[in-house]
Parts: C-alpha cells; structure tokens; sequence
C-alpha cells in the first residue's frame, strides 16, 4: 500500500539569515557554534544567547533559532518564536513526541523539515547512531525486538556533571550509575523512556519492541550503545556489515578488534560501529555503537536541519 502524502507546509530560510543561538553558553551551544563556523553557514550575523541573559525579544531578529537550553525554556518560547517567517530548531526534550511538530534525523527523515510550522525538534543525543541502524537493517529483515544498553557519557547530563567525575566525592567518580535523568512510575528512567519513545516515532513502526537501559559512565564525551536485535530473518554477517558501511555517515569496524571507544571516537562526526556478531541465534544480531554525543548526537543533526531549510 502506497503510503499518504504528507503535505509540504513550512518555509524556506533566507540565503543569509540572521542566526541566533539560544543556550550558548552549555556544551552543546558551544558545539553549535563551532559547528556553524566550521561548516561556513552562511548568514549574516549569528547571536549567542546564553540561557541566563534570555529573553524571546532579544532572539525575535534572527530568522533561524536554535533552542539549545533545557526543556521549560522550549515549551515556553518556541511556538511563539517560531512565528512570522522565522524557524525554532529545539534540541531539548520538550516537543520530540508531538505530533504536528517535526522530529528530524539527518540520514532518515531529513525531508520531514518541509513540514514544519516554524519548529522542528532534533532527536535525543542517543537516538541518533541506534535509529540510522535499525533503519538500515529493517530494509532486508522484519525486525521484532531491540534491547539497547547505554553507556552514556557525563557531558550528557551538562557542564556541572562533567565537571564532578573529577571529584572524589561525586557519585559518578570511578563508578557507573544504571540512572540517567529521574524514575519514571513504572521503573525506568526519563531517558530510557526517550530513547524508547522517539525511536519508534523515527522509524514509525508500531510492531517493534524495543527496550532500554541507560547507564552513566565516568567518560567525559561520547556515548556507546550495546545494542542486541532479534529479527524474523537470519542475519548474514557480511552482507550486514556491507550495508552498513555503505551509509553515509555510518563507519563499520573492518574486524572485531577494530570497535570504537568513546575516547577515539571524542570530535569525529559519523556513526561508528563495532563487535558485529550473532546472537544465541542466527535471526539476532550484536553490535556496538559509539557517538559523539555533543557532535553527531545534536549540533551536527541541527545543523544538517537548517541547512537543508537553506534555498536551494
């Protein structure tokens, strides 16, 4: 069945516009600039606005707005920002699961921007590398269940966590915590539940299962998935791993010693996967994968967002 179309109802940005970046002063404002910078994004003026000196009139100029700063601060300003031709990029938590607002991943679903009614949301830093792969796998294989263990670094939880790993009296100091963000009623955490949530809204199949536990680690940059799927297909190892290594963006280990670390992987844009193998069975297949989190996980997808919102 042919699928519906969906309507092309947002704007384009001007060729220049003026950029403000709300939130400038956290890790990934920082990143954002950076990456803005880095890529030349053509504009003509950027604003950085960190989250204590903010205002909606002080971001009102700019044509392109990225919300980089907690959730409250989106659900309060972004609908309004979003308004008389200019376009809200949030990169919080706060409308990744709203139906009429967007949820854009670079390598997926980058088209789904020409829907936006002046917001779109860019996924959760750990979604990102976990949904481009499932993604491909699913084109050969029914996939029937996924159960992803994360190993997430401290830049995850903000400057001040990142700082405190070098702190003796941190509880994150030489020692992992099974809890990122708080409990939720039935058991899991705020985090297992978004990466949950907003995966099986990107890839928009409601037979998947998918099942999550999301661990804090001592690593100041970067998060690794343990990820096991079960398919109703058996995998062929080679034909897996010439798929994924195909994909833009996406770096395939060439044998099972060559796996990424959060360590070697700190700064690189890109996808890196290793320890590519079966399960107890031939139909699930084993991977690990590794992000930057501050890069690929959320500047770099932002940044894809409004590029593609660019004149062509």
């Amino acid at each position: 069945m042919t699928a519906p179309v969906r309507p092309l109802r947002g704007w384009k940005l001007p060729s220049h516009p003026r950029i403000a970046v709300v939130g400038a002063g956290g890790l990934v404002g920082e990143k954002l600039l950076e990456l803005l910078q880095r890529h030349e994004f053509p504009n003509q003026g950027i604003t950085a606005l960190p989250v204590g000196d903010f205002n909606a009139e002080k971001a009102a100029h700019a044509a392109l707005i990225f919300l980089a700063g907690p959730a409250p601060l989106a659900q309060k300003y972004a609908r309004e920002l979003g308004t008389d031709g200019r376009v809200v990029i949030d990169l919080s938590e706060a409308w990744r699961l709203h139906p009429s607002v967007p949820l854009v991943l670079d390598g997926l679903n980058l088209d789904d921007v020409h829907r936006h009614q002046g917001l779109i949301s860019s996924p959760n830093c750990t979604n990102g590398g976990l949904v481009r792969v499932l993604d491909i796998l699913r084109r050969d294989a029914a996939l029937r269940q996924i159960v992803v263990t994360t190993f997430q670094a401290a830049s995850g939880g903000g400057r001040r966590l990142l700082q405190s790993i070098a702190e003796a009296d941190s509880p994150l100091h030489a020692d992992v915590i099974p809890q990122c963000d708080a409990f939720g009623q039935n058991g899991s955490t705020l985090e297992e539940h978004r990466v949950v949530e907003e995966s099986l809204r990107l890839l928009d199949d409601a037979n998947l299962k998918i099942s999550a536990t999301c661990v804090r680690v001592p690593v100041e940059v970067g998060h690794g998935l343990s990820v096991w799927i079960e398919a109703n297909h058996d995998f062929d190892l080679a034909a897996v791993g010439q798929k994924l290594g195909a994909e833009d963006g996406i770096v395939l280990g060439e044998n099972a010693e060559d796996f990424p670390t959060p360590k070697g992987k700190r700064g690189c844009e890109g996808i890196f996967v290793g320890r590519l193998r079966h399960g107890a069975k031939r139909n699930q297949l084993q991977l690990w994968i590794v992000t930057d989190n501050l890069l690929t996980g959320a500047a770099s997808n932002a940044v894809a967002i409004a590029e593609a919102l660019l004149p062509s």
